[in-house]
Formats: structure tokens, sequence, C-alpha cells
């Protein structure tokens, strides 16, 4: 068995505020709409010669509803190895481990994670962390 190595992301700089519930202000009549969308690819920090990643986001809110995607899809790592997911939340200089993952054969691993919800009643919808590989 490997030793599990460390793959630092670029989660950071999206923020945990970013993907958290926001307060949107409607005007009186309407709501208001937010739409974010974020695509970026990752730094190689030399932690694995060769290793690539990108990462998709997006927040969609209108009156009560709050639909978030965090898309995360890595390559060129060293295959069927463990790593953690590290992320830099909001203006935290330490690092939060995310997850644990083992690559595939080609060295590849993708997650998904969404938040579907509304702001009615309890004030979020139900989270569904929904890792992929």
């Amino acid at each position: 068995m490997r030793a599990t190595k460390h793959f630092l992301g670029l989660l950071g700089f999206i923020g945990a505020g970013l993907l958290l519930s926001q307060t949107t202000f409607g005007s009186k009549g309407g709501t208001s709409i937010l739409h974010w969308m974020l695509r970026a690819t990752f730094t190689n920090m030399g932690v694995e010669t060769g290793a690539v990643g990108s990462v998709d986001a997006k927040l969609n809110q209108q009156g009560n509803a709050d639909n978030q995607k965090l898309n995360i899809s890595l390559g060129k790592l060293a295959s069927n190895t463990t790593y953690t997911l590290s992320a830099a939340l909001g203006d935290d200089t330490n690092l939060t481990d995310v997850t644990t993952f083992t690559t595939d054969a080609n060295g590849s691993a993708a997650f998904k994670y969404s938040h579907v919800g509304s702001s009615q009643g309890n004030g979020h919808g139900p989270a569904r962390p929904c890792p992929i590989r």
C-alpha cells in the first residue's frame, strides 16, 4: 500500500463564502437574481510533475432557489495512488482536507459536489456531495 500523497489545489481562491448560501435582497415586486460561474485550471506546484486539473463552479440564486455545483477533474497523477484534496477556505492560511481519493489506472479522478435547495423554511436545502470517479 502506498502512502497518502497530498495534492494541493486551487480551491482557495473560490473561498467558502462563494459556495455557501448568500443573502440576496429582492426589490419590491420582484426577486434578485445571482448567476455566478467560474472555470479555472489548477497550478502545478511541483508536488506531482505533469499533474493537471480544473475546477468548474456555478452558483444560481433567484428568490428562494439556491443551486450550487462544484466539479473537479484531475489527471496525470500517479495511477492507483491515494491522495488528499485540500483547500484554503476564505482567508484561512491553513489548508482544510476535503476528501481522500484513489486515482484510477490512468492517474485520473473527478468529483462532483452539489447543493440544491431553497432558503425558505430551514434556510438551506439538502446538500449532496457526490464523489465520482
